[in-house]
């Protein structure tokens, strides 16, 4: 029901900042109204993504097969994060490989899910210097191309006694109350 209500308001957020392009604006004013649109559709898809975890422990979760260019979803995740790595102070950059093709199929708002969650995180845990996000291509045949996206910042890191609990059901690696950050 909460999703539901979610839903309402960010579809009304969208509909008013399109109609608001139709007005006179400042070059500023119209950047500002793409990043409230851009933030606003990242919103819809974080709460799909919530919906997704659903169907993913159900194991009805179906991935899309559209084409898209994954540059293009990087520079739209770092774009809509780039406010909040200003306000730290956090230079934000992202590199795409030549070797990346311009267009492939495969599920473009999954993507975009996981690499906001990951450059989330990264700037929350980074308190000075930069995140980086970088694309390449790890194996690639005539119809088929793995891609690696990997993020790199200056953040402390997470501590090698839990690297072993990475990919286990979640859990707060430090559990006091006096931890610097949460999440």
């Amino acid at each position: 029901k909460i999703l539901d209500v979610a839903r309402r308001e960010n579809a009304a957020i969208i509909g008013l900042s399109d109609l608001l392009k139709d007005s006179q604006l400042s070059e500023d004013q119209r950047d500002m109204l793409d990043i409230m649109g851009r933030s606003a559709r990242a919103l819809v898809e974080i709460v799909n993504g919530v919906l997704d975890l659903e169907k993913l422990e159900a194991g009805k979760l179906q991935l899309e097969r559209r084409t898209f260019s994954p540059g293009d979803a990087v520079e739209e995740c770092v774009s809509l994060l780039a406010a909040s790595a200003a306000q730290k102070g956090i230079d934000l950059a992202f590199l795409v490989d030549e070797s990346v093709p311009s267009l492939i199929q495969g599920d473009p708002v999954r993507l975009r899910q996981a690499l906001i969650n990951l450059l989330g995180n990264a700037l929350k845990f980074t308190e000075e210097g930069q995140v980086i996000v970088t694309v390449t291509s790890t194996a690639r045949t005539e119809d088929r191309c793995e891609l690696q996206f990997a993020i790199d910042d200056s953040g402390p890191g997470i501590p090698a006694e839990f690297m072993g609990s990475l990919f286990e059901p979640y859990a707060q690696a430090e559990a006091s109350t006096a931890r610097p950050f949460t999440g």
